[in-house]
């Protein structure tokens, strides 16, 4: 029993490692970050401050409303939008600095892969903005959503 535990635990051994030998890759990628084949086109991104006053609302009689400025209080200041602009195009939309950073990240990569400006509503612009006019049909598209 003593000499089966050990010839056992060499068995194991060989063949995790016979396994972990099959599970290396053959093939490597040497990307040369010098020699760039082609550029998409940039993007902007600013930030504009809007400046704002507040105001209450009164409520008039039966659902009837009307806004008021409340005289004794100078409720102002700024409120920040991020700007995103495509460039060679008028094109620019406004994004709100409460956006959720996933959705960011997402609205910039894409517009920067597929060089569709940036529009309003957001569900519509994914669904227009396409890689299949420049990305190259040998490269493997992982849309990964």
């Amino acid at each position: 029993m003593r000499k089966v535990i050990p010839l056992a635990l060499i068995a194991l051994t060989a063949l995790t490692c016979k396994q972990m030998q099959e599970l290396q890759p053959t093939r490597v990628r040497q990307v040369q970050p010098g020699d760039v084949s082609g550029w998409h086109q940039p993007l902007t991104l600013q930030i504009g401050w809007f400046p704002y006053k507040e105001y209450s609302f009164e409520r008039t009689g039966n659902n009837e409303w009307r806004v008021v400025k409340d005289e004794e209080a100078d409720n102002r200041g700024d409120i920040p939008e991020i700007l995103v602009t495509h460039p060679n195009t008028s094109d620019s939309v406004w994004l709100s600095m409460n956006i959720d950073n996933a959705l960011l990240g997402k609205l910039v990569k894409h517009t920067l892969m597929t060089e569709e400006p940036i529009f309003e509503p957001l569900e519509e612009y994914f669904e227009v903005a396409t890689c299949g006019k420049c990305h190259p049909e040998n490269v493997k598209i992982d849309w990964g959503n």
